[in-house]
């Protein structure tokens, strides 16, 4: 199956950034919700306030304002009609 990208008669300009692993605080593991008591009526927080690591990647660092200027200016130039 081809995706819409290849199908359309238009040119692309792609970017790639470089990836940037990170290890990021949680305050508690969001995957251990509540836990409740044998009586099913008393519940507890998932230990909010313990530390929980995640180590993020696939994700690269947020656009700087000169970066997003320079999309802006790249954009700009290829899509104006010639004179």
């Amino acid at each position: 199956m081809h995706s819409d990208i290849t199908r359309q008669k238009e040119n692309y300009f792609l970017i790639y950034r470089p990836e940037v692993i990170k290890t990021v605080d949680w305050g508690g593991n969001p995957n251990e919700a509540i836990n409740f008591e044998a009586d099913g009526k008393t519940y507890h927080p998932r230990n909010s306030f313990k530390v929980w690591q995640e180590t993020v990647s696939y994700t690269s660092d947020t656009w700087g304002e000169e970066e997003i200027k320079a999309a802006d200016h790249l954009y700009t130039a290829l899509t104006e009609k010639p004179c």
